[in-house]
């Protein structure tokens, strides 16, 4: 059966909106810990987190060692080649990835993207991605094979793992799988780029958090009944790496449903 790992893309960053981010407390515990906790409620073989190696990074090798995973420590800025030696390392034929600014990102659609890569044939999928939530929402994890990684890294050598393949999709193939209509709430951006993100996201974890991964079911709930919280979440401005990917998924999708 085809091994299918979790890789968490996770490293300091002082340049970023909001510094260190994956160190930042919610309900006493790093946003790092959090996303390994959520990865390991998932039906993942094995999962590992994939910073970089400059040495400021040690405590994020810290953290990943205190909650019972690996860590391995590539480039600074070419994240897809991280993802390719973590594969190749661990022997395995894809990962499901997800980046350390969404603690909140919806394990329980994980095992669908795995149930519809192995049930492939020969695990043919070059991908296999949430189709009815857009990504700018930071909620859906993806699936990409260790073959697509070495396509897209033949493309692109940067910090988006995935734009390669929205960027020309036309040379992977692709499987969409969809979700519950209750997960698409186009109101809500649960992803951690700026100090009002935070502001939010420490709102959520310290009214929901009890020990085990929250739900998505009740962050909506909540946020709908707490509505001066729910509208910080409506969305920050987008980096230009961002703004470069989700319209390369806009112009992929248009061309898939022309």
């Amino acid at each position: 059966m085809p091994k299918v790992i979790g890789i968490i893309s996770a490293k300091l960053a002082a340049e970023a909106r909001i510094p260190n981010k994956v160190l930042l407390p919610l309900a006493g515990k790093s946003m790092l810990a959090h996303h390994i906790e959520r990865m390991k409620a998932a039906p993942v073989d094995e999962i590992s987190v994939a910073t970089s190696r400059w040495p400021g990074n040690d405590i994020v090798e810290k953290i990943a060692k205190q909650e019972g995973v690996k860590c391995y420590a590539g480039s600074e800025n070419d994240v897809i080649s991280r993802h390719i030696a973590i594969c190749e390392k661990e022997k395995a034929d894809a990962c499901i990835r997800i980046p350390c600014d969404s603690p909140l990102f919806e394990y329980d659609v994980i095992a669908e993207l795995i149930r519809s890569f192995r049930q492939s044939s020969s695990s043919w999928y070059s991908y296999v991605y949430v189709n009815n939530v857009s990504f700018e929402y930071s909620t859906m994890p993806e699936l990409v094979s260790l073959n697509a990684l070495k396509k897209a890294h033949e493309y692109y050598q940067g910090p988006a793992v995935t734009l390669p393949i929205w960027e020309h999709w036309e040379d992977f193939v692709c499987c969409g799988v969809p979700v519950h209509k209750e997960y698409n709430r186009p109101e809500y951006r649960l992803a951690v780029d700026t100090p009002m993100d935070y502001v939010a996201m420490s709102h959520i974890y310290a009214a929901l958090y009890q020990g085990k991964p929250i739900s998505l079911d009740d962050v909506y709930r909540w946020l709908d009944a707490n509505p001066h919280i729910g509208k910080l979440c409506c969305g920050s401005e987008h980096s230009a790496i961002n703004k470069r990917f989700l319209e390369a998924q806009k112009n992929a999708q248009s061309g898939i449903n022309s």
